[in-house]
């Protein structure tokens, strides 16, 4: 059961970063995320481009982003004062993929708190391909287990049963019931 809900999970994620990506080419689409006070995740979504990025703060803050979430900047829940702001450049303009890291602390205020910065940029199409190969897979070893189920033969192997009483495969040693039971010899019912 498990089996089958990591592959619905797969298959309806990849879906909604699919059609998020789509959207994300005509206008931008941005979801922020705060588990704890002075922690934000947020993903972004322009041009093509899937942005997941994760800020820490010594203090809490907040978000805010500017008309079509080009500029983002940090402020200070308590006093509300901004103190760092950056820009996301247009999907052309810069490499696709990158893994980013980064510490950041006012320079003249050492009162400033710190800002931690990590996260990640690539296409759309990336995440959506590594959430579907497990199901593709699946599907796959599903249908040549069936195939072989229906030739009499072992559907863990593919070892010609034939004329076996034991209800074990001879050369794997899987339990000939159990196949026919995780794959049935018919798809429907006549």
């Amino acid at each position: 059961m498990t089996r089958r809900a990591l592959i619905i999970a797969g298959v309806g994620l990849a879906m909604v970063i699919f059609v998020l990506g789509l959207i994300g080419y005509f206008m931008p689409v941005y979801r922020s995320y705060a588990p704890l006070s002075n922690l934000r995740v947020y993903v972004h979504f322009a041009g093509g481009l899937v942005r997941v990025y994760c800020l820490r703060c010594d203090q809490p803050f907040v978000l805010e982003e500017s008309l079509g979430y080009v500029n983002m900047s940090v402020r200070l829940a308590d006093s509300n004062r901004s103190f760092y702001r950056y820009y996301h450049a247009p999907a052309g303009s810069l490499p696709p993929y990158a893994w980013l890291s980064n510490k950041w602390q006012a320079r003249n205020d050492p009162t400033a708190p710190t800002l931690h910065f990590f996260g990640f940029r690539t296409w759309i199409w990336l995440p959506v391909l590594l959430l579907l190969i497990h199901p593709i897979l699946a599907a796959a070893r599903d249908r040549i287990a069936r195939h072989r189920r229906r030739a009499g033969c072992c559907a863990a192997c593919g070892y010609d049963l034939t004329g076996n009483e034991s209800g074990v495969c001879p050369e794997c040693g899987e339990d000939v019931h159990a196949n026919a039971l995780r794959y049935p010899l018919a798809d429907r019912t006549h």
